[in-house]
């Protein structure tokens, strides 16, 4: 049975060999997923490299949810990602398998503030003539989740402690999961 609205993550399965890229293809093919979570990094690979992976991935019906913001990119504040989201949205709006996640963690932004952040998303907005369903990654409680320019937000929760009680591990450093709190908040390609 196959599921429809199911996601994975490859980061960064663009920037790898044409053999591996190929490979990934493949497996995105045979599975049920229909979308894929990377980061954009377009400061990595030329936007034409970007474009053409997302080509790829609407030839196999797979839509690219595009991390745009990543400390890997050289972005330390809000007019450095205003002109780097300047130049990459346009681009790449003009895919229809496109959704964008303004940030997998903001946190690892420390020169964007909270009203920054929703500055670039409207930026965003006002850059993507498709009005592609935008998302932020945040802790459960976050401000940024009822945000008007988001279409939708991914929550990240702590996973429990395996045991409880007075002797119960706190959960470990890096482990949490990803699930998606969706309030729309603006048409989308698509809606009616």
């Amino acid at each position: 049975m196959i599921i429809d609205g199911m996601a994975t993550t490859a980061l960064a399965w663009h920037l790898q060999g044409a053999n591996r890229r190929a490979r990934t293809l493949a497996t995105l093919q045979a599975s049920p997923f229909d979308r894929v979570r990377m980061a954009a990094l377009a400061g990595r690979c030329t936007l034409d490299s970007l474009e053409e992976r997302v080509a790829e991935l609407a030839g196999i019906g797979v839509t690219a949810e595009l991390v745009l913001l990543h400390p890997d990119d050289g972005i330390a504040d809000v007019a450095a990602a205003a002109r780097y989201l300047e130049e990459v949205v346009p681009r790449l709006a003009q895919h229809p398998n496109v959704w964008w996640s303004l940030s997998a963690d903001p946190s690892l932004l420390p020169g964007i503030s909270e009203h920054d952040w929703v500055r670039l998303a409207n930026l965003v907005a006002e850059e993507d003539p498709g009005h592609h369903p935008l998302s932020i990654t945040v802790p459960a409680g976050s401000p940024l989740l009822w945000r008007r320019g988001f279409t939708h937000g991914s929550v990240t929760a702590r996973s429990p402690p395996r045991r409880m009680g007075p002797d119960a591990r706190p959960p470990q450093a890096g482990r949490h999961g990803t699930c998606a709190a969706t309030r729309a908040t603006r048409p989308t390609r698509g809606s009616a």
